[in-house]
C-alpha cells in the first residue's frame, strides 16, 4: 500500500522563490501548497491540515517569528522549519526558542535547496515522535489513575462492611442495602458465574440426594 505524500505549506512573500521551493519539494515527493504572506499562511492552516510548514523569515506585516508565534497558538499546529538569510543565525536560534523544529540558512549558490527535503522529513518524524510520546504518557496516566481508583476501592472494602445477618445484603456508603453480588460487581468490577454447591443441592433436592445415599448403602452383590 502506497503512503500518501506529505503535505507541506510554503510561506514566502517572493513569488519567484515560492515557485522554486514548490518545484524542489514536488520533486522530493511532497504535496505543496503556497502562501504569499504570513496572514494567508495562517488562514490556510486553519482550513487545512499540513504535515509541516516551511516559512521565510523576512516578510512584510508579520515576519517568520511572528508567524510562528501565531501558528503555535493552534492545538494541532504542524512543525515549522524556518528559512533565514546568510548571517542571520541569531534569528534562527530565536526561532527555535519560539518552537521552530529546525532552520535552514539560505546561501547565494542555492545549495540550501538540497537540504529542504531531508530537513522537512526529519522535522515531521520528530514532531510525530513527540506526539506519540505525549499520547503514551497520557495513556499511562489514565491507567495509573484507574489502578489507584481500583486500589482505593479494595482498601475501602478491606475494612468493616455492614452486612445483614439474615438476608446477607450489604449496606453501601450511601446507606442503601444491596445484594452481595451486586455490591461486589460495582466495587470490584467482578463478573460472576452461577452454580450450586453440594450443601445447597442436598437442601434443594433432598429426594434425589436420599436416593443417591441409598444406592451407596446397598450391599455389593459381587461379594456374595
Amino acid at each position: 500500500m502506497t503512503e500518501s505524500p506529505r503535505k507541506i505549506l510554503c510561506v514566502d512573500d517572493e513569488p519567484t522563490h515560492l515557485i522554486i521551493l514548490s518545484q524542489v519539494l514536488a520533486q522530493e515527493g511532497f504535496e505543496v501548497m503556497v502562501a504569499s504572506s504570513a496572514e494567508e499562511g495562517l488562514n490556510y492552516c486553519i482550513a487545512n491540515r499540513f504535515d509541516a510548514v516551511l516559512t521565510d523569515y523576512q516578510m512584510p506585516s508579520l515576519n517568520g517569528i511572528e508567524f510562528l508565534i501565531s501558528l503555535k497558538q493552534f492545538d494541532d499546529a504542524p512543525p515549522v522549519v524556518m528559512l533565514t538569510g546568510h548571517g542571520s543565525e541569531e534569528i534562527a536560534v530565536q526561532a527555535m526558542k519560539f518552537g521552530a523544529m529546525d532552520y535552514i540558512v539560505k546561501d547565494e549558490k542555492q545549495g540550501y535547496l538540497k537540504l529542504l527535503g531531508v530537513t522537512l522529513r526529519q522535522a515531521i518524524e520528530l514532531h510525530e515522535a513527540r506526539l506519540a510520546s505525549k499520547q503514551m504518557i497520557a495513556e499511562q496516566a489514565k491507567l495509573l489513575n484507574e489502578l489507584q481508583t481500583a486500589l482505593a476501592n479494595v482498601k475501602r472494602l478491606s475494612g468493616l462492611v455492614p452486612i445483614c445477618s439474615s438476608c446477607k445484603k450489604i449496606r453501601d456508603d450511601k446507606g442503601y442495602w444491596n445484594q452481595l453480588e451486586a455490591y461486589l460487581q460495582e466495587n470490584l468490577q467482578l463478573n460472576f458465574t452461577h452454580g450450586i454447591c453440594p450443601d445447597c443441592v442436598a437442601k434443594l433436592y433432598p429426594k434425589k440426594n436420599s436416593r443417591s445415599n441409598n444406592q451407596d448403602n446397598l450391599p455389593d452383590k459381587s461379594s456374595t
